[in-house]
């Protein structure tokens, strides 16, 4: 018994390392959660986020643009996060319209016209974007949201609607505060695999 519990316990690691990514393609539209693959991607139009409730993790691959479009954008939809993206030559990074408890969280936006462009965007939090060239945040009608930005000072008439160049443990708080369903944690497989496997020991 104890051999075939070491075996399992030793297997687990490699069957979540495993975990399914994507290549992202021009125009695609992301329907549910989605782990790209890593990797440098020529796409001369973007993705779009085409639902509500959709976790969208980069994992560190970098969208190439051509000065053109938009790298990243959602419309009409809420409670979206988009992380650990790089984000580069694009017209604009990252737009979002008529959006509401969005995380973008811990992205590079290189060498785009605007980093992030938010119309009529609340509640939301961006926190520790990385951005650069000419406009690290555009925003139209935007209020109620929180900005950390580690090399970039946020100014102008946006921060009087909205809590700009504060510390990245305020706007994590904010998050959760409008983001309250975050606070529920579901066990993961693992968690549950280990639980049944202690009860036979």
């Amino acid at each position: 018994m104890s051999v075939l519990l070491l075996l399992v316990l030793i297997s687990i690691p490699t069957v979540f390392s495993l975990e399914k990514c994507i290549k992202p393609y021009p125009e695609m539209k992301i329907f549910t959660n989605m782990r790209l693959c890593s990797g440098v991607f020529e796409l001369n139009k973007g993705i779009k986020i085409a639902n509500s409730n959709i976790n969208l993790d980069c994992n560190g691959a970098v969208l190439k643009g051509n000065f053109e479009n938009t790298g990243i954008q959602a419309e009409k939809v809420s409670n979206i996060t988009i992380k650990n993206c790089h984000i580069m030559f694009f017209r604009t990074g990252i737009r979002l319209k008529e959006v509401s408890k969005a995380t973008i969280k811990e992205n590079a936006l290189l060498r785009n016209w605007y980093g992030i462009l938010l119309e009529k965007v609340t509640n939301s939090a961006l926190i520790n974007q990385d951005t650069s060239y000419k406009n690290p945040v555009l925003a139209f009608n935007s209020k109620n949201n929180a900005i950390s930005s580690y090399n970039r000072f946020i100014e102008g008439d946006f921060c009087k609607e909205n809590y700009c160049n504060r510390e990245r443990s305020f706007v994590e708080f904010y998050e959760g505060y409008a983001k309250p369903e975050k606070k529920k944690h579901k066990k993961s497989l693992k968690d549950i695999l280990l639980e049944e496997i202690l009860k036979l020991i």
